[in-house]
């Protein structure tokens, strides 16, 4: 009785510093294609939609922050903000700058890499970075050569990347970043399957980088 008593203690601390070591990190595209319609409604829509059922559903110990681009400048390259810090889950925070998101800019995705593996930088631990884009970079940088570099560094990361209603012929600058970051490429073409490849984004990084 007293081992049986003794795992479960065991088996608690371990679920409880799991809990507090998982860190999702968020890249949202709000360039001004996201306006853009799928089956009659907005990509924004659909992905803020989304997002907050996500969020909402993630353990109360997770870190969690949100990354966007191209939400307060049509033709600015810069223009990417953490709008939530990578910290403690607060649920109506995040909600709250998610609704805020209004789709005006380019797609910088090289320096919003950049800007997430700073973020990353700064964790102590494993952070789960997911880029979701409705496009290609219209900026400049290589955000593949980027993230190679950052891992050959040692950086703790993983990054997915979830390619939303974005066309066949245009995936592998997108799968490149996903191989690169040790994560998953997630083509995602209607709320569900943006569901799905988000609830599989937050899961546990996986070891060798691929297609879904």
């Amino acid at each position: 009785m007293k081992r049986y008593i003794l795992l479960l203690f065991l088996l608690g601390l371990l679920s409880s510093h799991h809990a507090q070591n998982r860190q999702n990190l968020f890249i949202l595209d709000a360039s001004g294609s996201m306006w853009q319609k799928i089956g009659g409604q907005n990509k924004i829509a659909i992905a803020k939609q989304v997002m907050k059922k996500i969020v909402q559903d993630l353990p109360a110990g997770d870190r969690v922050g949100l990354i966007a681009y191209g939400h307060n400048r049509k033709t600015d390259c810069n223009d990417i903000e953490t709008l939530v810090p990578l910290a403690p889950l607060d649920r109506a925070l995040f909600s709250k700058k998610l609704d805020a998101i209004n789709p005006q800019g380019k797609t910088p995705i090289a320096r919003s890499v950049a800007h997430a593996l700073s973020v990353a930088k700064a964790a102590t631990s494993h952070v789960n970075i997911i880029l979701v884009s409705d496009g290609l970079e219209t900026c400049e940088g290589s955000a593949c050569d980027l993230l190679k570099s950052a891992k050959d560094q040692g950086a703790k990361i993983t990054l997915h990347v979830v390619g939303f209603g974005i066309e066949e012929k245009d995936l592998s600058t997108l799968e490149c970043l996903a191989q690169a970051g040790g994560g998953q490429y997630f083509p995602a073409n209607d709320t569900e399957e943006l569901t799905k490849a988000l609830k599989q984004s937050v899961e546990e990084p996986v070891k060798n980088g691929g297609f879904l």
